[in-house]
């Protein structure tokens, strides 16, 4: 006979009281919420780091924006700049394990990702590390004493259960551990705690690609350069990704109910790299992504908007007149939601001027220097003499110090991903894909040596850590 713990609950005027007892079901030395892209690189970081490791993930399948997302393009200006790999670790392991089997081409600008490819890939590399992996485990609850958090309760299909741990990595995405335990947390802009857009991505077949990059290359004008066009042809499989159309798109935005200024796609890579095509260019603003009413909401409104996105793609963008719908992505794209208030908070003239710092955890690149937010929170995304329409940008790397993945009130928590702690700003400037996974790496050492060194992750040795990324292939020039 099995059991899952005792429980009653009873309504009482206008609340409901709950008297449990959840069984715990497993003791673990790291536990990392959420199997996105931060996720998998923390999991792997703390297993390989030697401590018994186990993942949580409430869907079916790991890889967060980009497998849930579909968030497709890898944001090679946090990854490579001048042509030197800034970003490297397990995060430059898993795109060379990627090139390998087809699923990712290397560009000077933003590459595309082949999303099934990935979800295979981070459950292998997390289980040839050591870690023990759960899906279908939704985080319900922390369990706090003494500023610590003991453990966590879940509640799947097999019930409540409690799993106990030394140390905590959040990379839910909205900071739910950290939320849960008591962490303060700033939400969107901080005059009216509005966020960046959520957003909905599709993929089409029957899309001419050949007259896609004809059009392209007869009218340079009409497209962002850098990161913003790549057109590489490798033999007959190329990766495209493009931002622009400007006067096409901004002609007939407001007859197609369009919420971006320009037309956004690109390859995944898959076959001969003309099969599929990505669309990034439905916008819901000013929804809460907190909300499950209005996340509800805008997920409705974003699949209408989708059909009338693919209408105004067959009417007026060259080669898509024969493209049909092939799928469109599992969840709605947050961009944005919770972030923790840490040790640091990393803002954006900070990552604008470059700055280094004595704690950092790894350097990137940025290349919005003085041309605004990518993804404005009241919309007019690709207006004119917005950031995407530039010829030439100025580039700068930065660094991101280890106080923005230390929370502050709660001693063996982590967190790591888009919920980091970050200005507004900032955030919007160092959120893509590998400056993610890069805090992430640092995230799951830090919880992995911490416990070892029997100090909290606040108090650990941040040169001892720094020495044991760079051993791990991350890219800190100043450390000696």
């Amino acid at each position: 006979m099995t059991t899952t713990g005792e429980q009653r609950i009873s309504l009482e005027g206008d609340a409901v009281v709950e008297h449990r007892t959840v069984p715990v079901v497993g003791e673990f030395d790291v536990i990392v919420v959420g199997g996105g892209c931060a996720g998998i690189v923390a999991g792997i970081a703390a297993a390989r780091s030697g401590a018994k490791t186990l993942l949580i993930e409430a869907s079916s399948f790991l890889g967060g924006e980009i497998t849930h997302g579909y968030q497709l393009n890898f944001g090679q200006p946090s990854f490579f700049h001048a042509r030197k790999q800034l970003i490297r670790g397990i995060t430059g392991e898993i795109v060379t394990d990627l090139v390998r089997m087809g699923g990712f081409i290397r560009t000077d600008g933003s590459s595309p990702v082949n999303p099934e490819m990935f979800k295979h890939l981070a459950l292998k590399k997390l289980i040839e590390a050591g870690a023990e992996v759960r899906l279908y485990t939704p985080f319900s609850d922390a369990i706090v004493e003494n500023n610590a958090i003991r453990g966590l309760v879940v509640e799947a299909k097999a019930g409540r259960q409690a799993l106990l741990a030394k140390r905590i990595v959040d990379c839910s995405g909205d900071a739910d551990v950290a939320a849960r335990a008591g962490v303060p947390f700033e939400i969107g802009r901080e005059s009216d705690h509005r966020v960046q857009p959520l957003n909905m991505t599709f993929m089409l077949g029957g899309v001419d690609i050949d007259a896609v990059i004809a059009y392209v290359k007869a009218h340079p004008d009409q497209f962002g350069m850098g990161l913003n066009r790549t057109i590489l042809q490798e033999g007959v499989r190329p990766a495209i990704r493009v931002t622009g159309f400007f006067d096409i798109t901004r002609r007939y935005a407001d007859d197609y109910g369009l919420k971006v200024q320009y037309t956004r796609f690109g390859t995944v890579p898959a076959g001969d790299g003309k099969q599929l095509v990505y669309v990034n260019m439905p916008r819901a603003i000013h929804y809460d992504p907190l909300d499950p009413a209005d996340r509800t909401r805008a997920d409705l409104m974003l699949r209408e908007q989708l059909l009338s996105v693919h209408r105004f793609l067959t009417d007026h963008i060259p080669g898509f007149a024969k493209s049909f719908i092939v799928t469109t992505s599992p969840w709605v794209a947050i961009r944005e939601s919770r972030r923790i208030v840490g040790e640091y908070v990393l803002d954006a003239k900070e990552i604008l001027a470059g700055k280094t710092f004595d704690d950092a955890i790894f350097r990137s690149a940025i290349a919005f220097a003085g041309s605004g937010h990518p993804h404005p929170v009241d919309g007019e995304e690709g207006a004119e003499g917005s950031t995407y329409e530039f010829a030439e940008k100025e580039w700068h790397e930065y660094e991101v110090p280890y106080g923005v993945v230390v929370p502050k009130e709660i001693d063996n928590l982590l967190v790591a991903g888009r919920c980091y702690s970050a200005t507004h700003g900032g955030l919007g400037l160092a959120k893509s894909v590998p400056v993610m996974m890069a805090a992430a790496q640092a995230a799951g050492t830090a919880a992995a040596l911490s416990m070892q060194a029997d100090v909290t992750p606040r108090a650990l040795d941040v040169k001892a850590l720094q020495h044991r990324l760079v051993a791990d292939g991350v890219y800190l020039p100043n450390v000696g």
